[in-house]
């Protein structure tokens, strides 16, 4: 009897494993889709150029260094700038001393005494030697006009400098004033520049005063004529019978006296209601007038 050689009913056929059915039976399993693998891919590559269009080339980030240090030396360059012209605006010129006797500090004090002097023009000689080798820098000097005594020299009084000079300020002008007074001389810090005297004085009754110094314009000049120039026949002839003018000094009202050339030779300014300063040069009335603000807010 014969065998029978084919499989029975019951006999499991294998199948055949390939790289394609594997790969069908994964996408099966998984529940992803041929379009779903293709969709990413799409993505993965314009996420890739999205990328490479963002991305800063190397010669572009150098320009970028280089113009990022650019600003920032122009922003330093600026700050310095402002905060060292600032600083020259508001320069204080050194101060090694002040008294009760003077109304702002001072660098260099030069003591006058009068006893011996039988007219102001003979202090104001003085004054004007002195005043040009007392500095060699930016500073202001105190001059203290003192009489000797016995004991110690006593500064002179602010009734007694005006009669001596003499003035010719109303009566009214000299009640208004306080008995504090101030006479110096400004030296910039450009030392070709000869020192400016100066007078400062302190004010009881602004109205008094205002009013007394409008009267005084026509005199004024002519009482301290001594004290503001070393010409004085010349000074009295540029300025007699000339209208004083107003100006702007510091953001203030101030007034200036010109000559026939229209050069400055004397100015007046008042500061808060407080002082009264007198001056031939405009920087020093300036300066003068940022330190008696600087006192009032101290």
């Amino acid at each position: 009897m014969k065998e029978n050689n084919f499989p029975s009913k019951n006999t499991t056929i294998k199948t055949i494993h390939t790289y394609s059915s594997d790969m069908a039976e994964a996408v099966r399993d998984n529940d992803v889709s041929v379009i779903k693998i293709a969709l990413a891919e799409q993505k993965k590559r314009e996420r890739e150029i999205q990328y490479k269009k963002s991305e800063v080339s190397p010669l572009a980030k150098l320009f970028l260094f280089v113009g990022g240090l650019v600003i920032l030396s122009l922003a330093g360059g600026a700050i310095y700038f402002v905060s060292h012209t600032k600083k020259q605006n508001s320069t204080i010129p050194v101060v090694t001393s002040q008294n009760n006797s003077t109304l702002i500090p001072f660098t260099k004090e030069l003591v006058i005494d009068t006893k011996s002097r039988t007219s102001f023009a003979d202090v104001a000689q003085e004054i004007h030697e002195k005043i040009k080798t007392t500095l060699d820098h930016e500073g202001i000097v105190s001059i203290s006009l003192v009489r000797s005594t016995p004991n110690k020299p006593e500064r002179i009084p602010l009734e007694n400098f005006l009669s001596f000079i003499p003035v010719t300020a109303p009566e009214s002008l000299v009640r208004s004033l306080d008995s504090n007074y101030m006479i110096g001389s400004y030296q910039s810090s450009d030392t070709k520049k000869h020192p400016n005297p100066f007078i400062i004085f302190k004010i009881k009754d602004y109205n008094q005063t205002y009013a007394g110094t409008l009267m005084w314009e026509k005199r004024m000049s002519g009482d301290f004529v001594q004290l503001f120039s070393t010409d004085t026949a010349s000074y009295i002839t540029s300025t007699q019978d000339r209208p004083w003018r107003d100006i702007i000094i510091q953001n203030n009202n101030a007034r200036v006296l010109y000559d026939d050339a229209h050069t400055p030779l004397l100015y007046y300014i008042f500061v808060n209601k407080d002082y009264f300063i007198l001056s031939d040069d405009k920087d020093t009335l300036s300066k003068l007038f940022q330190q008696l603000l600087l006192k009032n807010k101290s």
